[in-house]
């Protein structure tokens, strides 16, 4: 256990910070008396692993990711239907 002043605490914070991550247990005390104790927090969420997922996603089903949507839905979610005026990209080779 450290013990540490307020002023001193207040000074070198993040540092005592990085010291109770690693296990320390740090207690800032006003004129030698204990007031708090500063220790990591405990987690009880677990991080979900990036990129695992259960099943393997077909590459038909990406493919159609990436077409057009057709034009009846994009009428859907603007004031017109006509689209005739945007360039549709053209598929890249594989």
């Amino acid at each position: 256990m450290v013990k540490v002043g307020v002023q001193e605490a207040k000074t070198h914070f993040s540092q005592l910070i990085d010291r109770a991550l690693n296990g320390e247990e740090i207690v800032v005390a006003r004129h030698g008396k204990g007031l708090v104790r500063l220790v990591p927090l405990e987690s009880n969420q677990s991080l979900r692993p990036v990129g695992l997922h259960e099943q393997v996603i077909p590459e038909d089903f990406l493919e159609q990711l990436l077409e057009p949507l057709p034009q009846d839905l994009l009428g859907s979610f603007f004031e017109t239907t006509k689209f005739d005026d945007i360039a549709i990209p053209k598929k890249a080779k594989k």
